[in-house]
Parts: C-alpha cells; structure tokens; sequence
C-alpha cells in the first residue's frame, strides 16, 4: 500500500521516516501503516517492553511515543527506548504509574510529556499536515449526532473501544 501522508510536508519531515506500531486493537494496526508505520505488531498478550526491544533487535528504539494511557505502557515505553533515546508520553492515566528512575537515568533516557496544545506552535504545524495529507479522512472515526454523544461518543472513549476520532455534528 503507498504511503498516503505525504512527506514533502514540513511538519510531517520533523517526524522519523521509519517507524512501527504496537497495538491491541486489531482494527487500528491499518491506520498506523496508512499513516506511514513500516509495520504493526499485535501487543496483545505479550509483554510490550519484550516486544519493543525484539523489533529493534534488542537496541530500542531512539523515539518512543506511549500514547495508550494503559497502565505498563509507561514502563514498557522506557525500557523499549535505546540508550540516550526519548519517550514521549501523551497518554493520560486515571491513576498513579510506577515508573523505574534509576534505570531511566542510568540509562539516559529523555523523558517528555505534553498535551499537545502548545497553539502558536503546534496549530500551524497540525493544519499543515492536515492541508497536505489525508491523515484527517485516514484517522477519523464515526460521526455521530450531538445528542448520541454519551452512548456513541464517550462511552466508548472511556471503555477504550474507539476506533479513530469521534467526529460530533452539532445539528445532528
């Protein structure tokens, strides 16, 4: 399948050029390659931290992004970075996570969190990508009317069963 989001874009080139994608949900693994993944694992089951190290052949990767908010996905996210690499964490926890330090400082990893709201930065860069790709019609899930919000929308974001970007229409 070609690549669909085009590199040319600024804000697409500041990403890696290879990547890949560990998932549980077996209808997600396509949007990560349609986004430009070079492949995605099935994590379910298995241990993550195990699973980011034997895709890199035990190095780790030099960028982590844990965006799950899953409860080992903070850890494993650390261990499956390579020495001196960096985990991004923009998942949110409905609870406290225990997260090695030590081993996150001896082993250099950057640590950065976000919510990715930084708007004279991040809104130009994200309308960018948008204008120059079809990441929006590649990650956008059900539309749904405002008053199916509680049982089509939140409820299935909150129970983790969401697939893609719940897309609210006020008029219904």
């Amino acid at each position: 399948m070609r690549n669909r989001v085009e590199r040319k874009s600024s804000a697409w080139s500041r990403a890696s050029a290879k990547w890949r994608t560990p998932s549980t949900a077996p209808a997600r693994r396509p949007t990560a390659t349609a986004l430009g993944a070079t492949g995605a694992a099935d994590a379910t089951g298995v241990d993550l931290a195990g699973l980011l190290l034997e895709l890199t052949d035990g190095v780790g990767f030099d960028v982590v992004i844990e965006a799950s908010g899953a409860p080992h996905a903070p850890s494993a996210a650390i261990a499956g970075a390579r020495r001196g690499g960096r985990v991004l964490l923009v998942g949110l926890h409905g609870a406290p996570r225990e997260i090695d330090l030590t081993k996150t400082i001896l082993r250099e990893i950057d640590l950065f969190t976000t919510v990715a709201h930084v708007c004279d930065s991040d809104i130009p860069a994200a309308l960018e990508l948008l204008a120059e790709s079809d990441v929006a019609a590649v990650t956008a899930g059900p539309r749904i009317s405002l008053d199916a919000l509680v049982e089509d929308g939140l409820r299935p974001l909150a129970e983790r069963r969401a697939l893609g970007k719940v897309l609210v229409s006020p008029r219904g």
